[in-house]
C-alpha cells in the first residue's frame, strides 16, 4: 500500500496508564496528538507541509495553471487501473454550543475530519476549525 494511504502515525507509547490515554490510543493513528513532545513537533512539521503544498496547487488549479503543468508530466506517478474508492475519516460526534454555522445549545453534531487532538484532550483541530473539548461521552453519564 502506497504511504500516501497508509496510516501516516505509528504510536510507541504505552496508553493503559488511564482511561484518558487510552482514548487517544484509539485516535492517535488518524491524527497527530500534541502537546506531549517527543515527535510530535516532527509530525506537525509534515502535515503542515503536505497541506500547504495542496493549498497551493489548488490555487494554481483557480488561476488556469494546468496539473501537467503544476506536477510535471516525469515527476507523477501513473495510477492505473483506478478507481474513486473512499475511506474514513476521524471526526467528533458531541452535543455543540456556540458553533458559528450550526447554532444552538447542545445541538448534536458531526465534525468536519479531525486533524489534531491536544494530549489532555482539551482542544481538538478538525478541517474548519477549532473545538474546545468538554467532557467524553463516558464521563458525562446519562442523566447530564
Amino acid at each position: 500500500m502506497d504511504a500516501d494511504c497508509a496510516a501516516p502515525y505509528e504510536s510507541r507509547v504505552d496508553f493503559r496508564e488511564s482511561p484518558k490515554d487510552s482514548m487517544l490510543a484509539t485516535v492517535e493513528g488518524a491524527m497527530v496528538v500534541f502537546g506531549r513532545g517527543g515527535r510530535t513537533e516532527g509530525l506537525l512539521a509534515t502535515e503542515s507541509e503536505r497541506l500547504k503544498a495542496l493549498a497551493g496547487d489548488i490555487e494554481r488549479i483557480l488561476q488556469g495553471v494546468p496539473p501537467e503543468a503544476i506536477a510535471g508530466d516525469e515527476t507523477a506517478p501513473i495510477l492505473d487501473r483506478w478507481f474513486l474508492a473512499n475511506r474514513a475519516a476521524p471526526c467528533l460526534v458531541g452535543l455543540s454550543t456556540g458553533h458559528p454555522k450550526l447554532t444552538g445549545e447542545n445541538r448534536s453534531i458531526a465534525t468536519s475530519d479531525v486533524w489534531l487532538i491536544s494530549h489532555d484532550m482539551a482542544w481538538a483541530r478538525t478541517l474548519s476549525r477549532w473545538y474546545r473539548l468538554g467532557r467524553p461521552v463516558e464521563r458525562s453519564g446519562l442523566d447530564a
